[in-house]
């Protein structure tokens, strides 16, 4: 049987468009938007690669919304995920989800922080998201992708302090781990730090379970 060649170049196109929208997903990290492959697959692949390619040129609102709306629509998907990804949490991530519904934002991200550090640690045997505070987040023996989707690839930080989520001197309002676990910043609490937590908490449990 002859292949269709339509066919072929639809496929290629489409293997394109992954690769191209992988090869930017750092882009989004450092800014502390980690993407894991569920929440990517919820997006149409044309409209993320466009405001990825997009990102510093607009103001974010667009990509804001769509990951509100993705998050929104699939949150019992995304609870029921965590849950079964991390079990012996389940206790803790049920009430993470009881406060994004809730909007009690100035509680939920510094508890999906404190918990990410620890699943960081189960998984690496590590110091949760950091070998040393030198060394970048080193490779597992096996590397896993999501269909061209790495989050190994997102946690690849050769230089911390370009990322939101990890530099040494971050502003009060900024989603940086150090700043809000160790009490340094009082003005963490908006809608969108508070959707980039639930973001990485659902990244870090697709690691977790993969692992």
């Amino acid at each position: 049987m002859t292949a269709d060649p339509h066919q072929a170049i639809r496929m290629q196109m489409d293997i394109n468009l992954k690769m191209s929208i992988n090869s930017k997903l750092s882009i989004a990290s450092k800014s502390g938007y980690y993407l894991a492959s569920s929440v990517i697959y919820s997006f149409e692949f044309d409209l993320l690669d466009r405001l990825l390619s997009e990102w510093g040129t607009t103001n974010g609102e667009e990509f804001n919304k769509s990951l509100i709306q993705i998050i929104n629509k699939n949150l019992r998907e995304f609870k029921e995920f965590i849950s079964q990804s991390i079990p012996e949490r389940r206790e803790i991530t049920d009430c993470i989800f009881d406060l994004y519904e809730q909007r009690n934002f100035i509680a939920l991200i510094p508890l999906i922080l404190s918990q990410v550090d620890g699943i960081m640690k189960q998984i690496t045997g590590e110091y949760g998201f950091y070998v040393s505070k030198t060394q970048k987040m080193r490779y597992f023996e096996n590397d896993f992708y999501f269909n061209f989707f790495s989050n190994y690839e997102q946690l690849n930080v050769e230089n911390r302090n370009d990322y939101e989520l990890f530099r040494e001197k971050a502003n009060s309002n900024e989603f940086n781990r150090h700043s809000i676990l160790h009490g340094e910043s009082y003005s963490y609490s908006s809608e969108l730090n508070a959707l980039k937590a639930l973001l990485l908490l659902i990244f870090i449990a697709e690691i977790n379970d993969a692992n």
